[in-house]
């Protein structure tokens, strides 16, 4: 089932960049933009894993 649904995400992601971007510099901000959410969540989450010390709900 995993494997079924990275298939589905990615290929969404891959028709949505070529239907939504019309240039390279909208891709890479998208991209960008993504990344740094990614990465805010990550922390956010992790920090808040920590005080509640219940990770294994988080992972």
């Amino acid at each position: 089932m995993e494997g079924t649904f990275f298939t589905g995400v990615s290929t969404a992601v891959v028709l949505v960049a070529v239907t939504l971007f019309r240039t390279p510099a909208e891709f890479a901000f998208f991209l960008t933009s993504t990344a740094v959410f990614s990465v805010g969540a990550s922390v956010l989450l992790g920090k808040h894993s920590d005080t509640t010390h219940h990770r294994k709900e988080y992972i």
